[in-house]
Formats: C-alpha cells, sequence, structure tokens
C-alpha cells in the first residue's frame, strides 16, 4: 500500500475553492472519462463537522483559512495561500478491502491531521482491482492558533510529512494483516522498496560468517578476494594497496554493496576464533565422556 500526497498541483488550484468544488465534483462523477467503465465510485463521507456534507466541508476549508489570515495579520514570516490538500490512499494491484478494513483505513488517515475535517471517497479500479481512498483536508487547521498542517509543500512539516506517511502506512497493514489469512496478507510500501532493494543488490548475507565458515586459515588483504570470489561472488575493482572499500556483487544480485575491508577482517578473524573456540570445546568434551556405551535391548 502507498499513501501519496498530490503535491504538484499549481498554487492558484490549492488556494481556489471553486476548483476544490470542481475536483469534489470529479471524484464524485461516474461518467467521468477517467472513471467510466474502469471505476467503482463509493458515496463520500465527512467526517468531524456538525454537518457532514460537501457544503459542510466547504464552509470549514474557508473559516480554516479566514481565521489564519486574521491571525496571521500583521505578523512576520511566511504564509501559504494553499486553502486545501489531498492525500491518496492506494493499495497494491489485485487487493481487497471489505467494509470493516475501509473504515479502519479511514480512521488511521484521520490521524494524520486530528479532529480536523476531511471529505473521504473511495474509488474501487476495476482494472488494477485495487482501492484508492482520497482524502481533502483544509490546509489550516481548525483548532485554536490556526496554523499549516503537515504539508508537503509548505513550512517545517514537510521535512517530516513523508516518514509520518511511510509509518501510518506500515501501522495500517500490521493491523489489517492481523485478520488475514496467510494468502491475502498485504504488504507496505517500504516492505516493497525492501523487496525491490533485495532484487537488485541480493539478500546481503554476512560476508564475513561465509568466509570464516570457508576456511580456517587466517584471512588477509593478500587472500581476501580470492576468498570472496570462491563463495560465488563477484568482486568489482580489486583493491590496490591500502584501499578501504571492498567492492562485491552478492551471488544472484545485480548492484554492487561496498564492505568495509578493515571491518570485515576484524570481523572474519573474531569469528574464526569463536569457531576454533568452540571446536576446541566440543572436542575436550568428547574425550571426557568418552565412546558412546553400547546399548541394550
Amino acid at each position: 500500500m502507498t499513501i501519496e500526497i498530490i503535491s504538484d498541483r499549481s498554487p492558484h488550484k490549492a488556494a481556489s475553492l471553486q476548483f476544490l468544488q470542481a475536483h469534489i465534483d470529479y471524484l464524485s462523477d461516474p461518467g467521468h472519462i477517467d472513471h467510466l467503465n474502469k471505476v467503482e465510485i463509493h458515496p463520500p463521507k465527512v467526517y468531524n463537522l456538525a454537518n457532514p456534507t460537501t457544503a459542510g466541508f466547504l464552509k470549514a476549508v474557508t473559516d480554516a483559512d479566514q481565521a489564519y489570515i486574521k491571525f496571521r495579520d500583521g505578523k512576520r514570516g511566511k504564509r501559504t495561500d494553499s486553502i486545501w490538500d489531498e492525500t491518496v490512499y492506494r493499495t497494491p494491484d489485485n487487493t481487497d478491502l471489505d467494509d470493516g478494513e475501509r473504515t479502519m483505513v479511514e480512521l488511521t488517515m484521520l490521524s494524520i491531521r486530528p479532529g480536523n475535517p476531511a471529505f473521504m471517497q473511495w474509488h474501487f479500479n476495476n482494472e488494477r482491482e485495487s482501492w484508492d481512498l482520497h482524502v481533502l483536508t483544509p490546509t489550516k487547521s481548525a483548532d485554536w492558533p490556526p496554523h499549516v498542517q503537515l504539508s508537503a509543500t509548505f513550512g517545517a512539516g514537510k521535512k517530516h510529512v513523508y516518514a509520518e506517511l511511510d509509518r501510518l502506512d506500515q501501522d495500517l497493514v500490521d493491523s489489517l494483516n492481523k485478520h488475514r489469512p496467510p494468502g491475502k496478507k498485504i504488504t507496505s510500501k517500504l516492505e516493497r522498496k525492501k523487496e525491490k532493494a533485495i532484487a537488485a543488490i541480493g539478500e546481503q548475507p554476512s560476508l564475513a560468517q561465509e568466509i570464516a565458515n570457508s576456511t580456517k586459515k587466517p584471512v588477509s588483504r593478500a587472500n581476501l578476494v580470492e576468498l570472496v570470489k570462491a563463495l560465488g561472488h563477484q568482486v568489482k575493482r580489486p583493491p590496490k594497496g591500502e584501499a578501504r572499500f571492498l567492492s562485491v556483487i552478492f551471488s544472484g544480485a545485480k548492484l554492487t554493496r561496498r564492505q568495509n575491508i578493515p571491518d570485515l577482517l576484524h570481523d572474519v578473524a573474531t569469528i574464526q576464533q569463536e569457531l576454533n573456540a568452540h571446536a576446541k570445546s566440543s572436542s575436550r568434551t568428547r574425550l571426557k565422556d568418552g565412546p558412546d556405551a553400547p546399548s541394550f535391548p
């Protein structure tokens, strides 16, 4: 799943109540060319308003903007003309969500801007068999003092908003998966990033452990490259002299991973010592206990 902020909208559209109304009309229009015979549109929901209607949401956006302007009047510092934001929650292809799961997603999305009004509408894409939840919120907060909410385009929040969304995405996936059978588990955006990285880089083994397991001889710069290649890995640009790094493409991977040579040699030596100590301890135990006594029925 992914949570995406639509941040490429032009400033005049983000500052326009008329464009917000037009966008709501677009989201609700099953006959639009983007939706016709492709998207099932569910009725919208409005949260955190005494008047939970589209008109009530539009009024809340306007009231929040006017309160912000009045509060900031005469004050120094940057301000924004944006009055509304859109965040889209998107499931992977071939993912179904039941009514209870969709409600869980809606309530979690409210936590991005807690206590503030939100207009939400689900779309089900018949071609991709996936769900999109469009979440519209005022840019400015409904509480006092008025301020710009967590934003990808303005203020200090833009440094943290994507990390916050990734965290929410992972929390949502964990919650949904608790009630799903093994064959219907959902993957988060972070998990898919990891899967892509592993596909490109490979599930990185412990190179030090592999080398230590492969030889009892001391490992140094002189024989390091040879030992790595013997394990089935590739070495790009063998290090020269006292170079600090070794570039390795692990077996089955496509991209290079850098290994710190001094750290690698130290780790190999440490693991070899542990293996030798364990082997000696096991040998002493066998000598002390003697050969296995025969057993009789």
